[in-house]
Formats: C-alpha cells, structure tokens, sequence
C-alpha cells in the first residue's frame, strides 16, 4: 500500500513589460544665480521582457 502519493508541478510564465515616460518639465540651468541655459529631459520607453518558472513538489 502506497501512504504517499508524489506530485511534481512546474510552471511556466512568460510576461512583457512596456514603460513609457514622457518629457520632463523644463529646467533653466542658472550659474551664480544667472540663466545659462533651458534643459529638458527627453521621453523614454523601456520595454522588458521575461519567463518566470515555478517549481512545486508536493507529497
């Protein structure tokens, strides 16, 4: 008679991330107190990409 009964589960995930950020506020870039120059941060987007994997054994 078998009192354990073993059960291994594995788990594939595949996911997909895209970030987009848009353009920062302006900035005036100031030497001692004087205005020099306007700088702004230009968008950006990211996009990641993954698997995750899950094991599991149960008994």
């Amino acid at each position: 008679m078998n009192l354990f009964r073993q059960l291994l589960l594995i788990s594939l995930s595949s996911w997909l991330l895209f970030c987009w950020t848009g353009r920062s506020n302006v900035f005036v870039l100031t030497q001692n107190e004087v205005p020099v120059d306007i700088i702004v941060e230009p968008d950006s987007t990211t996009n990641q990409y993954g698997i995750n994997i899950g094991f599991r054994l149960s008994f």
